[in-house]
């Protein structure tokens, strides 16, 4: 070894045996100070689980004086409503009229109500009358589509608020942002639906079967010919 190699052998090792401590956070010479050793260090998990809310869409179709039929422009307006808002015949759709203090709906009123449920129950939707959150100005039929819609999480890295402090990564919170992209059915998310009336005469006709040890085979599928 050379005289060279010899002095660089000496000034490389004390740095070379400093750097495993380094690395598992033991040693920082005060560069990462206030940081979490990365030995001790685990991610957040997430355990939120998907969740939804109702959300309430409105509009108004605002009549001529005396008049009970759509024009032009409200006929217009409220097809672009109805294609904005994507409403189907799962959505629960209401329809109000202007009410007097005593709660009576004029004669005029009631038919331009009759005239809005006509134009949208040609459309499949599942429309009903009244909706007590919803004041309608006179000469208007108000609109309300109801739906349920799943909040998703945000998944976003959050920036540490103190310089130097390690993010905090959302473990499982893209799991629980897909399970929410594939609900079917967002408002079972709200209130379970409840069970179809029971047929007793299957269920005791089952447990006859069982009894005389005569229970029927699963019907085999095939998803292919081969």
């Amino acid at each position: 070894m050379t005289r060279k190699h010899h002095f660089l052998t000496r000034k490389l090792l004390p740095v070379l045996a400093l750097l495993p401590m380094t690395a598992c956070g033991g040693f920082d010479g005060g560069i990462n100070e206030g940081l979490i050793p990365l030995a001790s260090w685990t991610p957040t998990e997430w355990d939120t689980p998907a969740e939804a809310e109702w959300v309430r869409l409105q509009h108004r179709v605002a009549f001529g004086s005396d008049s009970m039929e759509l024009d032009r422009v409200e006929r217009e307006r409220l097809a672009a409503f109805l294609q904005q808002s994507k409403v189907t015949a799962r959505d629960d759709v209401f329809v109000s009229a202007p009410r007097a203090d005593d709660g009576t709906v004029d004669p005029t009123d009631l038919a331009r109500l009759d005239a809005i449920r006509g134009e949208l129950t040609v459309l499949g939707l599942n429309v009903t009358e009244g909706d007590d959150d919803v004041m309608v100005a006179p000469g208007n039929i108000g609109i309300v589509i109801r739906r349920a819609v799943v909040i998703q999480p945000d998944c976003e890295t959050e920036e540490p608020a103190i310089s130097g402090v390690r993010p905090e990564f959302r473990v499982g919170c893209s799991t629980a942002y897909n399970l929410g992209a594939m609900v079917a059915y967002p408002e079972d998310l709200i209130e379970g639906r409840g069970l179809s009336p029971a047929d007793g005469t299957k269920g005791a006709t089952s447990i006859e079967r069982y009894r005389k040890d005569e229970v029927k085979d699963i019907e085999k599928e095939r998803t292919s010919d081969l």
